[in-house]
Protein backbone atom coordinates (compact mmCIF):
# COMPACT_ATOMS: atom_id res chain seq x y z
CA UNK A 1 0.00 0.00 0.00
CA UNK A 2 1.31 3.41 -0.92
CA UNK A 3 1.81 5.94 1.85
CA UNK A 4 1.57 8.96 -0.48
CA UNK A 5 -1.39 9.33 -2.82
CA UNK A 6 -0.63 8.98 -6.50
CA UNK A 7 -3.57 11.16 -7.57
CA UNK A 8 -3.88 14.91 -6.94
CA UNK A 9 -6.74 15.91 -4.62
CA UNK A 10 -8.75 17.15 -7.60
CA UNK A 11 -8.66 13.74 -9.36
CA UNK A 12 -11.99 11.86 -9.41
CA UNK A 13 -10.40 8.78 -7.78
CA UNK A 14 -8.62 10.66 -4.99
CA UNK A 15 -11.40 9.94 -2.48
CA UNK A 16 -11.77 6.25 -3.37
CA UNK A 17 -11.70 3.90 -0.38
CA UNK A 18 -11.37 0.14 -0.53
CA UNK A 19 -11.63 -2.48 2.17
CA UNK A 20 -8.40 -3.09 4.02
CA UNK A 21 -6.89 0.27 3.19
CA UNK A 22 -6.75 1.39 6.82
CA UNK A 23 -3.57 0.41 8.60
CA UNK A 24 -3.85 -0.47 12.26
CA UNK A 25 -0.99 -0.22 14.73
CA UNK A 26 -0.29 -3.01 17.19
CA UNK A 27 -1.64 -0.85 20.01
CA UNK A 28 -4.88 -0.20 18.09
CA UNK A 29 -5.30 -3.94 17.43
CA UNK A 30 -4.80 -4.69 21.14
CA UNK A 31 -7.39 -2.06 22.09
CA UNK A 32 -9.79 -3.47 19.50
CA UNK A 33 -9.37 -6.99 20.91
CA UNK A 34 -9.84 -5.69 24.45
CA UNK A 35 -13.04 -3.94 23.36
CA UNK A 36 -14.31 -7.03 21.54
CA UNK A 37 -13.70 -9.14 24.65
CA UNK A 38 -15.63 -6.69 26.80
CA UNK A 39 -18.44 -5.58 24.46
CA UNK A 40 -18.70 -8.35 21.82
CA UNK A 41 -20.11 -6.83 18.60
CA UNK A 42 -21.20 -3.52 20.13
CA UNK A 43 -18.94 -1.57 17.79
CA UNK A 44 -19.96 1.77 19.26
CA UNK A 45 -18.47 0.68 22.60
CA UNK A 46 -15.48 -1.00 20.92
CA UNK A 47 -14.71 2.31 19.20
CA UNK A 48 -14.64 3.98 22.63
CA UNK A 49 -11.63 1.74 23.36
CA UNK A 50 -9.94 2.46 20.00
CA UNK A 51 -10.35 6.22 19.98
CA UNK A 52 -8.14 6.69 16.89
CA UNK A 53 -10.57 4.80 14.62
CA UNK A 54 -14.20 5.37 13.64
CA UNK A 55 -17.04 2.95 14.30
CA UNK A 56 -17.09 2.14 10.55
CA UNK A 57 -13.37 1.33 10.62
CA UNK A 58 -13.90 -0.99 13.61
CA UNK A 59 -16.73 -2.77 11.78
CA UNK A 60 -14.59 -3.11 8.64
CA UNK A 61 -11.64 -4.43 10.68
CA UNK A 62 -13.89 -7.01 12.36
CA UNK A 63 -15.35 -8.31 9.10
CA UNK A 64 -11.93 -8.31 7.43
CA UNK A 65 -10.37 -10.50 10.14
CA UNK A 66 -13.30 -12.52 11.55
CA UNK A 67 -12.44 -15.58 9.45
CA UNK A 68 -8.80 -15.42 10.59
CA UNK A 69 -9.50 -15.10 14.30
CA UNK A 70 -7.06 -16.77 16.69
CA UNK A 71 -7.67 -17.98 20.22
CA UNK A 72 -5.34 -16.55 22.86
CA UNK A 73 -3.92 -18.39 25.85
CA UNK A 74 -6.77 -17.25 28.10
CA UNK A 75 -9.41 -18.24 25.55
CA UNK A 76 -9.95 -14.70 24.25
CA UNK A 77 -10.49 -14.24 20.53
CA UNK A 78 -7.73 -12.26 18.78
CA UNK A 79 -8.53 -10.34 15.59
CA UNK A 80 -5.84 -9.09 13.22
CA UNK A 81 -2.16 -9.81 13.13
CA UNK A 82 -0.65 -10.53 16.53
CA UNK A 83 2.53 -8.85 17.67
CA UNK A 84 5.46 -10.82 19.11
CA UNK A 85 5.98 -10.29 22.85
CA UNK A 86 9.47 -8.84 22.31
CA UNK A 87 7.94 -5.90 20.39
CA UNK A 88 5.75 -4.80 23.32
CA UNK A 89 6.73 -1.72 25.30
CA UNK A 90 7.28 -1.95 29.05
CA UNK A 91 3.99 -0.12 29.66
CA UNK A 92 2.05 -2.55 27.46
CA UNK A 93 3.66 -5.55 29.17
CA UNK A 94 2.74 -4.18 32.61
CA UNK A 95 -0.85 -3.57 31.43
CA UNK A 96 -0.96 -7.16 30.13
CA UNK A 97 0.30 -8.54 33.48
CA UNK A 98 -2.10 -6.41 35.54
CA UNK A 99 -5.07 -7.50 33.43
CA UNK A 100 -4.16 -11.17 34.07
CA UNK A 101 -3.75 -10.53 37.82
CA UNK A 102 -7.18 -8.89 38.10
CA UNK A 103 -8.83 -11.65 36.04
CA UNK A 104 -7.71 -14.33 38.50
Amino acid sequence: MLRDPIFPKTHHLSGYHYSGSDSWTAAERRLFNKGMAAYKKDFFMVQKQVTTKTVAQCVEFYYTYKKHVKIGRNGALIYGETEPLENRTVEEELDHKVSHMTAS
